[in-house]
């Protein structure tokens, strides 16, 4: 009887043994399937942080005829999936010494804003999106101006037709100043309300993009006097990789309803940008 309750301890230990290894050594699958889900995890995390850097050099056509180089960083954090948040800024300068007097060779405004999808899938195949922004008076001008921050709100529109991207993007601004007028001699009136919209038409030809835009803003200042400016934008883009693209663009901006002439110059220029994604 001891015999065979010793052999059947010897028989039965081997496999406790064997059971508890196996749960202290999980296999080279389960090593591998681990190592892949951490890998997600880490991508999932990263994935919520994106940013780019917009570097252009430009031509102005007006009076001053200067070149000028434009630095355009942007930072975005996606809060969740239907809710992003970005932050961006711009810094101007000029080629040349003697054109420092130029307003728009400076530290620009920054803006925060926040933005995210409108699902319509049940009714329509438009892609609609909101944004909430607010506006911080880090420019020369801005400060200048009396301005203590800028608020606006917007709604995009995005859809395809025959092969081509076609938008459109509707906002209205607040801006809050101190004074009304934003010269020491009291002429220049500060305009505290703006509406913009804007269409645009855009097309995809292997690496390279061409895209065509038309802007309309309206504005009135505290003089009660209305400003409508139209805004043309034409571009040539090429896609060099997944993160790098570089583009040759025309702008024209002018006042509409002067008696300026539509080709008058008053502000176009051309430039040529490279986009860096991070």
């Amino acid at each position: 009887m001891a015999l065979l309750c010793l052999f059947s301890f010897a028989s039965v230990t081997p496999i406790f043994a064997q059971d508890k290894n196996s749960k202290s050594s999980p296999s080279s699958t389960e090593r591998s399937s681990t190592t892949e889900s951490l890998k997600d995890i880490k991508k999932e995390k990263k994935s919520r942080y994106s940013g780019s850097v917009n570097w252009s050099l430009s031509k102005n056509n007006d009076y001053y005829s200067d070149y000028f180089t434009d630095i355009n960083p942007n930072l975005s954090y996606e809060v969740s999936e239907r809710l992003s948040l970005s932050i961006s800024s711009s810094y101007s300068q000029p080629v040349s010494q003697y054109d420092d007097k130029v307003k728009r060779h400076q530290l620009g405004d920054t803006s925060i804003s926040m933005s995210g999808p409108i699902e319509f899938k049940d009714y329509t195949s438009v892609k609609v999106s909101a944004s909430l922004g607010l506006g911080i008076p880090t420019s020369k001008a801005s400060n200048f101006a009396s301005k203590r921050f800028d608020l606006s709100t917007g709604l995009s529109l995005e859809t395809s037709i025959s092969n081509f991207d076609v938008s459109t993007s509707h906002e209205l601004s607040y801006s809050n100043f101190k004074y009304e007028t934003s010269d020491a001699t009291g002429s220049t009136y500060n305009a505290p309300f703006g509406l913009s919209n804007s269409l645009s038409i855009s097309k995809k030809i292997g690496a390279f993009g061409i895209s065509q835009s038309l802007a309309l803003y309206h504005t009135k200042n505290f003089a009660n006097s209305t400003i409508n400016i139209n805004i043309f934008n034409t571009s040539v883009s090429y896609t060099v990789s997944e993160k790098i693209s570089a583009s040759l663009s025309f702008n024209r901006k002018d006042r509409i309803l002067t008696n300026n002439s539509y080709f008058d110059d008053d502000n176009t220029t051309i430039s040529m940008a490279l986009n860096i994604k991070i």
